[in-house]
């Protein structure tokens, strides 16, 4: 007779297959946590592509170090779900197939930090932001487009006319009455610093197998040893002013390509060295190394990478920009305000809106006169951040570039240029990262460093474009045409004040389609590159896709032999 099964109540489902347990994964000396991102209004299928082709290379590099563990979460743009997969050592790689979430929200960075100090326990973590960004005020593709069933949100509105502008000088000076919304919204870096820090905790269980809770027991150490952005113009005392909980921060002041990094031989610094410093700084002189050759700049004359150590770089931050503000702001009269500011235009590295710190401050070094003796002090020793410490008590110089023959100093700072340069196209030299802080100014004025005053210094010139022609003629005000001429030049010029979305900026192959004048101008039809990335085609990447779909990614790196399941 037939055993009765028992058939499983509907009310009750059956458990979700299990593709890893806690405590199974032995401790290592480091865990690299990579979240990776090619979705969002800056993801496309090519970057899909150039993912999974990364994702491979990274599961190879992984099982060459016998004590280094890799755990990756992987958000596509053309699949409506997300992959988690820990590698390392063990020939065994484990992977989940999980539902589509939104990789700018928080609560997906905080559920992948808690996964990751749980299933990939360490004595040190390295933490890799992979996709799209455009420095502190866009990270990780964020505006999310959405998808039928994902749990993305709705893009926000991004039309901007001349008129639209007039709100932004009240933000920043603060008299605009507080956006409810601002703390609920994606994307700023100031929340890979807050979710690090609530999980201060399950790092160090993750270490030391238990959490001290302040008692004293476990040596104080920062919760992430190494936060490593694969990401465009992160290299910024923005963003090092929100990684309190970090020791060590390596990033670019320009743009990064997407192809390609070094993986083998960053783990195996990483295996050979338990003290981050070292591991950082030989991270820095793969990645160094890597960037001289020309195919793998793709183009670019020169990838600048940094090492910065984020507690020595925000106490000499601390310490000399604030004086160094008030420098700029007594300089009252045109001819003083003149020469600051051709130092500040002389100064931009990278993009437009950004100026490099360390040239920025030998060029103020260089404004002769008494008048200008204190502005000379401030710049003098704020330049302490790329000299070795005193005595040697501290260590190496708190900013360190791969290549010492680099025109780039290391670390940015934001300054808001002139229209032109702020919104003209940016294939002949408009900025990345402007056109996103004159529509959500909020982004830049939320980040920590504007506690060091910075932030009056940066959107000075933002604050001007409150222009709009029929405000001006209210009330007798006076109208003021060279403000407006710049405007319009810079809106002519691609008509990027009515951009479809702020995000266009980051997509590489969009920026000519707007420009009705570049279409008849036959030189641009034979330059092959600027058509869709080819190099996916011969390596059958789009087939690999259908079985992301399918969820035979997992089969592909052997996932459903898993013997935890």
């Amino acid at each position: 007779m037939a055993k009765h099964v028992k058939k499983p109540s509907p009310e009750k489902p059956l458990p979700p297959t299990e593709y890893w347990k806690a405590g199974e994964r032995e401790r290592k000396s480091w865990t690299v946590a990579i979240y990776m991102v090619a979705d969002g209004r800056s993801g496309s299928s090519d970057l899909d592509q150039v993912a999974i082709r990364e994702l491979g290379t990274i599961v190879k590099a992984a099982g060459t170090q016998s004590n280094v563990n890799v755990a990756v979460q992987l958000d596509l743009h053309g699949v409506n779900g997300t992959l988690r997969l820990l590698a390392g050592p063990d020939p065994k790689v484990q992977g989940e197939f999980r539902d589509e979430t939104n990789a700018a929200d928080p609560k997906t960075l905080s559920a992948f930090l808690a996964w990751a100090t749980e299933y990939s326990p360490a004595d040190h973590y390295l933490l890799l932001f992979w996709g799209h960004s455009s420095g502190p005020v866009v990270f990780v593709g964020d505006f999310e487009l959405a998808r039928p069933g994902s749990s993305n949100g709705a893009p926000e509105s991004a039309g901007l006319g001349v008129g639209a502008l007039r709100g932004i000088g009240p933000a920043i000076s603060g008299s605009a009455p507080a956006d409810p919304d601002v703390e609920r919204r994606p994307g700023l870096v100031k929340r890979v610093g807050r979710a690090i820090k609530q999980h201060c905790g399950d790092f160090e269980k993750a270490r030391y197998g238990s959490s001290s809770s302040g008692d004293g027991s476990h040596p104080k150490t920062p919760a992430v040893d190494i936060v490593l952005f694969k990401e465009c113009f992160m290299g910024t005392l923005e963003t090092a002013f929100e990684l309190d909980d970090v020791r060590f921060m390596i990033a670019s002041q320009a743009k990064v390509p997407r192809l390609n990094w070094p993986y083998k031989e960053m783990f195996r610094c990483l295996a050979e060295n338990d003290d981050p410093e070292k591991a950082a700084k030989g991270i820095l002189r793969e990645l160094g190394t890597f960037y001289e050759f020309g195919r793998n700049r793709r183009g670019k004359d020169h990838v600048p990478v940094a090492l910065v150590d984020i507690p020595r770089a925000q106490a000499l931050a601390r310490q000399y920009v604030p004086a160094l503000v008030t420098e700029l702001q007594a300089a009252g009269d045109a001819d003083r305000r003149k020469q600051i500011r051709l130092a500040f235009d002389r100064s931009a590295l990278g993009d437009p809106a950004l100026v490099d710190v360390k040239l920025l401050c030998r060029n103020l070094e260089s404004i002769k006169g008494e008048l200008h003796q204190g502005l000379r002090a401030a710049a003098s020793g704020l330049l302490e951040l790329f000299a070795d410490a005193p005595g040697g008590a501290i260590g190496s110089a708190a900013v360190q570039l791969a290549r010492g023959d680099s025109m780039f100093g290391g670390v940015s700072v934001l300054f808001f240029p002139d229209p032109i340069d702020a919104l003209g196209p940016v294939h002949v030299g408009g900025s990345f990262i402007a056109p996103v802080v004159a529509r959500h100014p909020e982004r830049y004025t939320a980040l920590d460093f504007g506690a060091t005053g910075w932030k009056a210094v940066a959107l000075e010139r933002l604050a001007g474009w409150n222009v709009s022609i029929l405000e001006s003629f209210k009330g007798g005000k006076a109208l003021d045409f060279a403000a407006l001429e710049e405007i319009s030049k810079a809106s002519v010029l691609g008509d990027v004040l009515g951009r479809p979305t702020d995000l266009d900026i980051d997509r590489p192959f969009e920026f000519n389609k707007p420009i009705d004048f570049n279409k008849p101008i036959d030189f641009n039809k034979p330059i092959d590159f600027n058509k869709p990335i080819d190099f996916g085609k011969p390596i059958d990447f789009g087939k690999m896709m259908d079985f992301v779909k399918a969820i035979d990614f997992a089969k592909a790196f052997d996932l459903a032999g898993d013997s935890s399941s």
